[in-house]
């Protein structure tokens, strides 16, 4: 049930990083720019597919769009430069997290329906 909630506040979070001018951007991680990339847009797809079962492909398509929005967006704002790299790495970021949380799922899934055979 947070999986939802979870997903709004890191997109909100990932939409507004990804749209503040370069002096306004906080200190990263220490982490190289594509890494952020993609971590950001891992977590928002394993979200997704944790908190919304249904229309997964629609939404595995929306997070990409919105990955790529960002740095279209990005050529128009001061300090930032649109990069196509970062998109790859969103991409890539959207398809680990989709194949990470499924690999959860189904290892839950199956957890639990040994647990439920062995108790019954």
């Amino acid at each position: 049930a947070i999986a939802r909630p979870a997903f709004f506040a890191v997109l909100l979070a990932v939409t507004v990083l990804g749209l503040l001018p370069q002096a306004m951007q906080p200190d990263a991680v220490m982490l190289g720019d594509k890494m952020q990339h993609g971590l950001a847009y891992f977590v928002l797809a394993a979200l997704m597919r944790l908190g919304f079962a249904e229309h997964r492909l629609l939404n595995v398509a929306g997070l990409v769009i919105h990955g790529a929005l960002i740095e279209l967006a990005q050529l128009g704002i001061a300090g930032r430069a649109g990069e196509a790299g970062d998109v790859f790495a969103n991409t890539l970021g959207v398809g680990s997290g989709v194949l990470a949380s499924g690999l959860f799922l189904a290892l839950a899934a199956g957890h639990f329906a040994r647990r439920d055979r062995l108790s019954g």
